[in-house]
C-alpha cells in the first residue's frame, strides 16, 4: 500500500469520528504535555455581579455578567472575551438572549466571558456609560471582578494573555472606551463589530496601529454589518473597509488577509472562514429564529467567532509548544487531524 493511499484511509477514519489515531499520532510526534495529574472536570459557571466598585452607575441590573469556562485552570494564561450589548438590552438580558453561555462552549480553554452593564441607564436608548467613561474605570470594574469571583483569587489582569473585544450595535462605544481609555491596548487581539459601526472611524487608529500584525494572522478584526441599501452602518462600514484596504497598502502588505463578502447577504460564514482571513467585512441579512437580522447577528456568530479562536489557538500550539492531547480537548477540536506518513514527517489537516 502507497504512503498517500494509506494517508486517505486514516483521514476517513477520523472523519468517522475515531480519535485514537490522532492520539497515537500525537504520541509519536515531538509536541509532548508536561506531564501532570489530570486536574478535576468542573461546569462552566455564570456570575451575577451586583454592586461593583467600578460601575456605569446605581442600578438594579448586575453590574457584569461573568461565564467561568469548563475546566477552568487558574495556574494558565486566561483569555478575556468582553461582549458589549446594544441599545434596548442590559448586560443579563443580552447574556441570556444571545444564548452566550452555549456559544461560548466553542471558545479557546479558559476563555472568561464579561459582559460589562456600561450604561447608566440599562436597557435604554442612550449611549451614557456613567462611571465607566472615566479613563481607567472599564480596567478597574475587572479588577473589581478578579477580586470577587473566588476562582480568580490571586489572580490579575497581569495573568490575561489576550482580550477579545465584540460589540453588537450601540456597544461600539464602551467598545471605544475599552480600547483606548484603560491602558488595555497590549493585550486586545480581536475586534468584533457587530452592526456596530455608527463612528464612521472610530476603530481606525486600532486597525493601523495594528495593521501588520491584522494581516499576519495575529490579530483579527472583524465586521459584520446590515443590508441596508448603502446607508447606516453599511455605508461606513464599507467606507472603512477601503481606508483599511489603504493602509494594508501604504505599509506594503497584501491582502490576501482580506475577505469582503457584499454579495451573498443570507449566507451566515463559519468558523473556518474566520480561521483563514483575519481582516472580515460582512453585509448581512440573515435571520435567527424569529429575531431580525439586526438582533439576530449575535447568535449567528459569537460561536463561530470563538470555534475560529479555537483552532487558531490550536494551530498556534502545534507550530511552536505544547498540545493538549485529552480526549475531551479533541471532542471539542474535531478538525485536529494530524497525521505521520512512512519517513515520520507531520502531516497537519484543518
Amino acid at each position: 500500500m502507497g504512503a498517500n493511499q494509506e494517508h486517505g484511509e486514516k483521514s476517513e477514519s477520523f472523519a468517522d469520528g475515531q480519535k485514537h489515531d490522532v492520539l497515537s499520532n500525537l504520541d509519536r510526534i515531538s509536541l509532548l504535555r508536561n506531564q501532570e495529574e489530570p486536574s478535576k472536570q468542573t461546569s462552566s459557571k455564570i456570575v451575577e455581579l451586583p454592586h461593583l466598585e467600578h460601575n456605569s452607575g446605581k442600578h438594579a441590573a448586575p453590574d457584569a455578567m461573568v461565564r467561568l469556562p469548563e475546566n477552568f485552570d487558574p495556574n494558565k494564561p486566561i483569555n478575556l472575551v468582553i461582549y458589549n450589548h446594544g441599545f434596548y438590552d442590559s448586560a443579563k438580558s443580552s447574556f441570556y438572549g444571545a444564548n452566550l453561555d452555549e456559544q461560548m462552549k466553542s471558545a479557546p480553554p479558559n476563555t472568561i466571558l464579561v459582559s460589562p452593564e456600561w450604561q447608566s441607564r440599562p436597557a435604554a436608548k442612550s449611549s451614557d456609560e456613567g462611571g465607566l467613561s472615566a479613563p481607567g474605570a472599564f480596567k478597574g470594574m475587572l479588577e473589581d471582578i478578579f477580586k470577587r469571583i473566588p476562582e480568580l483569587d490571586g489572580k490579575s489582569l497581569d495573568d490575561v494573555a489576550k482580550i477579545s473585544i465584540i460589540s453588537h450595535s450601540a456597544g461600539y462605544t464602551p467598545a471605544m472606551s475599552e480600547i483606548y481609555d484603560n491602558g488595555l491596548e497590549g493585550k486586545i487581539s480581536s475586534v468584533t463589530l457587530l452592526d456596530s459601526l455608527y463612528n464612521g472611524t472610530g476603530f481606525d487608529k486600532w486597525l493601523k496601529d495594528n495593521i501588520r500584525e491584522l494581516n499576519s494572522g495575529e490579530k483579527q478584526f472583524s465586521n459584520i454589518f446590515l443590508h441596508s441599501r448603502n446607508k447606516g452602518t453599511e455605508l461606513c462600514s464599507k467606507y472603512e473597509a477601503a481606508r483599511l484596504e489603504k493602509m494594508l497598502a501604504d505599509a506594503g502588505l497584501p491582502k490576501t488577509s482580506l475577505l469582503e463578502d457584499y454579495s451573498h447577504e443570507q449566507q451566515v460564514l463559519g468558523a473556518d472562514d474566520f480561521r483563514k482571513h483575519s481582516i472580515i467585512f460582512k453585509e448581512s441579512a440573515a435571520t435567527h429564529s424569529d429575531k431580525t437580522p439586526h438582533m439576530s447577528l449575535p447568535n449567528l456568530y459569537v460561536g463561530e467567532i470563538e470555534r475560529a479562536a479555537s483552532q487558531r489557538d490550536n494551530n498556534a500550539t502545534l507550530s511552536g509548544g505544547t498540545v493538549d492531547s485529552s480526549p475531551e480537548h479533541l471532542e471539542r477540536n474535531p478538525w485536529l487531524n494530524i497525521q505521520i506518513d512512512d519517513e515520520g514527517a507531520e502531516h497537519r489537516h484543518w
